[in-house]
């Protein structure tokens, strides 16, 4: 396996994790808002349950999106060496530019909600 395979392949593999520990997020979120709205008071077990599992998505998250942001920063060294690049593989460098960006904004985003998931379970 050549080192634009193997970068493009961990960046699949951190997205595919990613969609994944969404999904799971999503539905903790979706959880504490249906209690929140219905004024139903869960059992302390099932609130600390979902605290538990939101705040380790949230983690488990933000590893996922370093991991992936430091393959999309691999894909951008390739890129910008002289390693001849397949065609299949072609593509505008800025692409990967704003893809970096945009991790990057994801991650500062879900650091600053994760200071506030306890919030989100006291109301």
């Amino acid at each position: 396996m050549n080192q634009l395979d193997l970068a493009w392949e961990t960046f699949d593999f951190h997205t595919e994790e990613i969609a994944r520990l969404e999904a799971l997020y999503i539905s903790n979120i979706k959880k504490s808002k249906i209690f929140s709205k219905k004024r139903i008071k869960p059992s302390h077990a099932e609130s600390n349950r979902i605290y538990k599992s939101t705040l380790s998505c949230c983690e488990k998250l933000i590893v996922n999106y370093l991991k992936q942001l430091n393959a999309i920063l691999d894909l951008q060294k390739i890129y910008d060496s002289d390693i001849e690049i397949p065609m299949e593989y072609e593509m505008d460098g800025k692409f990967l530019v704003e893809l970096a960006e945009i991790t990057n904004e994801l991650i500062q985003d879900l650091k600053a909600h994760k200071s506030n998931i306890i919030d989100d379970f006291i109301e």
